[in-house]
């Protein structure tokens, strides 16, 4: 970013209090602690933090400028940088990256989604940067703060973006939509998440169709043909649209969509294991149907990842991909050494040998039952040892939420459940219920009491799944775990 002190406060409806008004500002952060010279330092007001309280911190730092929502009652420097006040810092922020924004005709995707949004962002930028420079997200940077700072970062050189949308709240979709105003909607799926700020998963659906409603009617939008609400939401929309469904067969009323035609794990040996980086991944055929019938041959996939639910995500990230005239096979080639992101259904591989499964990023009903299947299937005969943490806000539906956890614990006959968080008795009492042998579970108070019961558990051959909501920090194990084979 780079704009005028004067610009900023006309687009932010606020008024310089100091400094040049020509003064050029650049590269705006929130937070001071990390705050590099030149940059410009937004003073954010939350409900347990006030931006303002560090302003002298920033321009110790080398702020060039300060844009704050509260008149100052004295220079807080003899040479005065610009200070802008503005009504609302949050709102100024995303009226900053808007207007930074349209200066580009980057053609921009949004993706949201219950699920996968993280993992099918990456995989859309990684297919659309074997056609030019891709601007994404950083990481999950992806609200009311995150996303903004990302679209600051848009550059002449790019020829793509793809911006990942999160909420918990009702209208955030609806304000990020407007803040990024994108060529194409993609709503991965709606399901039991953020349950406690949206009531219920019609709640989740309304939130989500916010995307939809600040689209232009010229927008494409990408449609999960398995998902009823997706469906439903989707074709309000007046745009183009492309679907893709894990079935087989078309629906004559889609003029493009994708289907699923085979699926299959495959473990990599001798030859076809040379160069790869796990041993384990996934195979599929994907074929374009026009109206409900083929319109070609099927194309093959194959992907390093123990995530079935893969898949779903590389037929949102290959439709999306065909918005923007890239065949299929093209989006094969650039997903097929796509390993996934750090702490989702990462396999790691310990001492004995013990193969550790990094599911610790977040955790939700529907990506907790995938991942344990999953994870089920791949450890074959052997030892299969779970360690879950809650599942956080889910409201009013939290204890029936994992007393199903417990319920389907019982389903697959793992050798030890480790579990921890404010929910994990209920767990444990529903698994007891299902069948699991009371010996099998173990109720920890802290991560480091797992990784004392864990470690003397351990045998070779072993394989750990580490799953829950981040606020757990379960990733505390998995370092614990890696450290102690150094």
């Amino acid at each position: 970013m780079r704009l005028r002190a004067h610009e900023i406060a006309a687009i932010t409806g606020g008024r310089l209090l100091s400094g040049n008004p020509q003064a050029w500002l650049r590269d705006i952060t929130t937070d001071s602690r990390t705050l590099q010279f030149g940059q410009c330092f937004l003073a954010l007001v939350g409900a347990h933090f006030d931006g303002h309280v560090f302003l002298e911190q920033a321009l110790e730092r080398g702020a060039w400028g300060l844009i704050v929502q509260r008149e100052l009652a004295r220079p807080i420097t003899k040479d005065p940088v610009p200070v802008i006040v503005v009504p609302d810092t949050l709102r100024a922020l995303g009226d900053i990256a808007a207007a930074w924004r349209r200066r580009f005709a980057v053609p921009l995707v949004a993706v949201t989604g219950s699920t996968g949004k993280s993992t099918t962002k990456e995989m859309i930028a990684r297919i659309l940067a074997g056609r030019g420079p891709v601007l994404k997200n950083r990481g999950n940077l992806n609200n009311l703060v995150g996303l903004p700072l990302s679209l600051l970062r848009l550059q002449d050189s790019h020829r793509f973006a793809v911006a990942e949308m999160g909420m918990n709240r009702p209208g955030e979709i609806g304000r990020l939509t407007e803040i990024a105003r994108p060529e194409v909607g993609l709503i991965t799926n709606v399901g039991p998440v953020h349950l406690e700020g949206l009531g219920d998963e019609e709640g989740v659906a309304r939130a989500k169709g916010e995307l939809v409603a600040q689209l232009s009617p010229q927008a494409s939008v990408v449609v999960n043909l398995d998902d009823p609400r997706v469906v439903r939401i989707m074709r309000r929309h007046p745009g183009p649209r492309i679907g893709f469904s894990r079935r087989p067969e078309g629906e004559a009323d889609e003029k493009e969509s994708l289907h699923l035609v085979h699926f299959r794990p495959v473990e990599f040996k001798g030859e076809a294991a040379e160069g790869r980086v796990m041993p384990y991944g996934i195979e599929f055929k994907v074929q374009l149907r026009n109206l409900g019938k083929p319109a070609d041959y099927p194309v093959r996939f194959e992907m390093e990842t123990l995530a079935w639910q893969s898949v779903e995500n590389a037929l949102a990230a290959a439709a999306t991909a065909r918005v923007f005239g890239i065949p299929l096979e093209e989006a094969a080639a650039r997903l097929k050494d796509f390993l996934g992101l750090s702490g989702r259904n990462q396999l790691l591989k310990l001492a004995g040998p013990i193969w550790l499964v990094n599911d610790s990023y977040n955790a939700n009903p529907v990506s907790m039952r995938s991942a344990l299947q999953s994870f089920n299937y791949w450890r074959g005969r052997n030892r299969g040892i779970v360690v879950l943490g809650d599942m956080l806000e889910l409201g009013k539906f939290a204890v029936s939420a994992h007393r199903r956890l417990g319920a389907e614990l019982g389903l697959m006959d793992f050798d030890l459940i480790f579990l921890r968080g404010e929910q994990a008795e209920v767990v444990a009492a529903a698994a007891r219920r299902a069948g699991v042998p009371a010996g099998r579970i173990r109720v920890a108070a802290s991560n480091a009491e797992i990784l004392e019961k864990l470690r003397a558990e351990l045998r070779p051959g072993d394989w750990i799944l580490v799953k829950a909501s981040h606020a757990l920090r379960l990733d505390e194990v998995v370092a614990g775990l890696q450290g102690s084979q150094e």
